[in-house]
């Protein structure tokens, strides 16, 4: 017969924290990891992103409330984004047709490359910035850009389209 905590779901938190902390304390005692091994381990975060600066998604319309209410009544049909690094801002747009546009601010001409498991679409912005990428595949989807005239690839992190 199962027991019943009086704590519900919190001493069964209680309980499990208990466990991994002695299978932490065993662990480190008859299996104890090399002194090295977790410094390369940070490191190799880094490396992650070693060729390409992050643009970090800050707005997504499908997470906003207000605009997911607006798409169930029909009035909310472009999914919108929004990321950013220190150089460069990212819009982008989602059509009901899958149909992606972008705009880059500060406005720029930019090699992008937009990537998905199951291809890669390379496209082009023009000096303002701008550029339409058709067929967008559903799933997770990262973009490459590259400003003309710079050395540094920004790319957004990965989000489900």
């Amino acid at each position: 017969m199962a027991h019943d905590d009086a704590h519900g779901a919190r001493g069964s938190d209680a309980r499990d924290r208990d466990l991994l902390a002695l299978l932490a304390r065993a662990s480190a005692r008859h299996d104890p990891l090399p002194p090295r091994l977790g410094e390369a381990a940070r490191k190799a975060g880094t490396w992650r992103t070693v060729d390409a600066e992050l643009a970090e998604l800050l707005a997504d319309s499908a997470l906003d409330e207000d605009r997911a209410l607006a798409g169930i009544r029909g009035e909310g049909d472009l999914r919108m984004l929004e990321f950013e690094s220190p150089e460069l801002r990212i819009d982008v747009e989602l059509d009901p047709e899958r149909t992606l546009g972008v705009e880059l601010v500060p406005a720029a001409a930019a090699d992008l490359e937009l990537r998905h498991a199951e291809r890669t679409i390379a496209a082009r912005a023009d000096d303002l910035g701008r550029c339409v990428i058709p067929g967008v595949p559903i799933g997770p989807v990262s973009l490459r850009v590259r400003v003309d005239g710079s050395a540094a690839t920004i790319e957004t992190a990965w989000v489900a389209l």
